[in-house]
C-alpha cells in the first residue's frame, strides 16, 4: 500500500509473502477466518517520518501496533489491505475452493436454518416454559443448555416434563 492511503488507527493486515492470499490459512465463516489470521491485524501508528534518520533509513516503513500491543517499524509492501478486506477476501476464497456457494450446499444450509425456526426453537421455547411451570422462573432461553440438544432430545425431555407436570407430587415435611 501507499504511505497516503494509510488512515491512522485504522486496522490493516499485514503478510510478508507476495503469494499472501495462498499462504493464509481461513475458514468460510468472516468471524473464524478473523480469529485465525489475528495475529496478522496491526493498527497503523504514525504514517510520516519525522526525523532525519527516519527519512533516510525507514523511508518505505511505517509504524504499526501488532495484535501483541507492540509497536514497530513495517515495510509498506507488506501492509495487503484493510483488516475487513482482508477477511473477506480469504473467506470468499476459501469459500469459492471448496464448493460454499454451490447450489446443493445453499439449500442444505436454508433447509437446515428451517428446521432451526420451525421445529428446534419452538421445542426449545416450550421445554423452558414448562421446566419455569415446574420449578419456577430461573431458566431462561439465553442459557447454555439451548445449543446442547438433539430435536429428538428436546421432544423426549419435554414429553418426559409434560408427564411429570400432570403427575406432580406434593412434598411435606416430615418432624422428627
Amino acid at each position: 500500500m501507499k504511505r497516503a492511503e494509510l488512515i491512522i488507527g485504522k486496522a490493516y493486515y499485514t503478510n510478508e509473502s507476495a503469494n499472501w492470499r495462498d499462504k493464509a490459512y481461513a475458514k468460510q465463516s468472516y468471524a473464524e477466518t478473523g480469529k485465525i489470521i489475528n495475529r496478522r491485524k496491526v493498527i497503523v501508528i504514525e504514517t510520516q517520518l519525522k526525523t532525519e534518520y527516519q527519512r533516510k533509513y525507514q523511508s518505505r516503513e511505517v509504524l504499526i501496533q501488532n495484535s501483541q500491543g507492540e509497536q514497530k517499524w513495517v515495510a509498506l509492501n507488506h501492509i495487503r489491505c484493510t483488516w475487513v478486506e482482508a477477511v473477506k477476501i480469504l473467506s470468499d476464497d476459501q469459500r469459492r475452493n471448496y464448493g460454499y456457494d454451490d447450489r446443493s450446499n445453499k439449500y442444505a444450509r436454508h433447509l437446515a436454518r428451517k428446521v432451526q425456526r420451525e421445529q428446534y426453537n419452538p421445542a426449545y421455547k416450550a421445554m423452558v416454559n414448562t421446566l419455569n411451570e415446574l420449578i419456577g422462573d430461573g431458566i431462561y432461553g439465553w442459557d447454555k443448555m439451548e445449543n446442547g440438544f438433539s430435536l429428538e432430545q428436546l421432544k423426549t425431555i419435554n414429553e418426559a416434563l409434560l408427564l411429570l407436570k400432570t403427575q406432580k407430587p406434593t412434598l411435606t415435611a416430615v418432624a422428627s
